[in-house]
This record gives structure tokens, sequence and C-alpha cells, in this order.
């Protein structure tokens, strides 16, 4: 499974745990962002583009798991 599909399963944004258990490593995650694939609007909190901004704010203000 590659890191955009892996979002988009989450619902267009996760946390770095999460989307460690369908095995996607943090090379894909530092290549994704450089390549502007997708944002990381905090630190260990990943997300594409269309993410809806909700999920990226309940997300930020959670703790991750």
């Amino acid at each position: 499974m590659d890191v955009h599909q892996a979002l988009l399963l989450c619902g267009g944004a996760a946390g770095r745990p999460a989307l460690g258990r369908p095995g996607i490593d943090d090379a894909s995650l530092r290549r994704a962002v450089r390549g502007g694939q997708l944002l990381q609007p905090d630190r260990g909190l990943y997300s594409l583009p269309t993410a809806p901004a909700e999920l990226v704010v309940l997300l930020r203000n959670r703790p991750m798991s």
C-alpha cells in the first residue's frame, strides 16, 4: 500500500502510528512531503491536500495512538 492509499483509507489525514500499521515507513512519508503529494500540518500528522480541515484539526488536537 502506498502513502496516498493509506491516507485515503483514513479519510485523508492520519497520525504516524496509524500510517505505520499498513506498513508505511518514515522514508516514504518524507518523500511524499518533499514531493508535495501530502502535507505535514504538525509533527507526526500527515494529510492529503484535499483532506477535510475538520479532520486535520481533530487529529491535531488529540493524542496520537
